[in-house]
């Protein structure tokens, strides 16, 4: 069933493929026909027949930013403050609302910090980008400190997803190998389900770092009695990888999968940590199954992170569905081009 379309509702059907590729001839004959030397338009981004880039403006057009300030004149009128809102069950921003919330209006890292509710049960947070629009995003790194901070801040909730705005080493800073144990940390007492990024588990990376990542995520998962799921993924051009901890019915198991190496193998020491977990002991060694796999898409077939995202039991947690579906239309219409 199709809901909320008009009598006036028009469906847009795409022309078959011989006229396209008449349009197409036809569209390369214009400059002559308008006696043009070509059709670029380098200030908009078009060049030699494809998109090159976008200006500053045209993103500004597209992206925009939104500001929510209470002290507008057309706010005057109220003479009083905004009402408080007694109860929010929720709060959903998804990736198709494409204008950006002023960072004073919508204070993320402050929130996190400082201000992170005692009631609130689950978080998701997915930093998304585009290449045209955000071209910076393939080289900034995740704020260390709000990565500290929300491992921090988390300690409440039940089900907790943070894609590309922190790093799980971040997260898992004070529990890292070379650290000393601390035997103050405050347990995650009701997390069940966590899903975490790391630039680390990328084929550039030594072997070295991302065993202690793995280390410091099993120590992690002792502090954490009632964990179902953890999982730790990483994904970009040529790159995907995914390392899993589930415990079905008493039945734990450890995963890694990634699309690149050959003869890949989960050292001793990170086996050991994540089989001697506490709530392990009663079978100590005997029942954690380790599994490693090679991931079906070659390098070359791998464009963006989604190539993971397609992988993860947390799915659903990680992207709201109308998000995921977006994603992977636009991931097909980019492979189909």
């Amino acid at each position: 069933m199709i809901q909320g379309l008009s009598s006036r509702a028009r469906l847009s059907v795409p022309p078959p493929k011989k006229d396209l590729e008449t349009h197409w001839e036809a569209y390369k004959l214009r400059p002559d026909k308008l006696g043009l030397d070509s059709l670029n338009d380098p200030y908009h981004g078009w060049v030699n027949e494809h998109r090159d880039d976008a200006s500053l403006e045209s993103k500004q057009r597209i992206m925009g930013t939104l500001t929510i300030n209470p002290n507008l004149p057309e706010f005057y009128a109220f003479f009083q403050a905004f009402p408080k809102v007694e109860i929010v069950t929720s709060l959903l921003i998804r990736r198709q609302f494409y204008r950006k919330i002023a960072a004073n209006s919508l204070d993320y890292k402050s929130l996190i910090s400082l201000n992170l509710p005692s009631t609130l049960r689950e978080l998701y947070i997915f930093e998304d980008f585009n290449k045209l629009l955000h071209s910076e995003r393939s080289t900034k790194r995740a704020n260390r400190s709000l990565g500290r901070a929300l491992s921090k801040s988390s300690r409440f909730l039940e089900n907790l997803s943070a894609a590309f705005l922190v790093n799980a080493e971040d997260f898992f800073a004070n529990l890292w190998p070379t650290n000393e144990q601390n035997s103050n940390i405050i347990p995650w007492e009701n997390l069940r389900k966590l899903a975490l990024t790391s630039r680390l588990l990328h084929p550039e990376i030594g072997r070295g770092k991302i065993n202690k990542l793995l280390i410091a995520a099993g120590r992690a998962a002792a502090f954490m009695p009632k964990l179902e799921v953890m999982e730790i993924w990483n994904g970009g051009e040529e790159h995907a990888c995914l390392f899993r901890y589930s415990n079905d019915a008493g039945k734990p198991k450890i995963t890694w999968a990634c699309n690149w190496g050959s003869h890949v193998q989960l050292v001793n020491n990170v086996v050991h940590c994540w089989a001697n977990l506490p709530r392990h002991r009663q079978h100590p060694h005997g029942n954690l199954t380790t599994v490693v796999n090679r991931l079906r898409r070659g390098r070359k077939q791998v464009k963006t992170y989604v190539a993971t995202v397609r992988y993860l039991k947390l799915r659903s947690s990680v992207l709201d569905l109308i998000s995921d579906y977006q994603l992977f239309w636009e991931e097909y219409n980019h492979s189909k081009g």
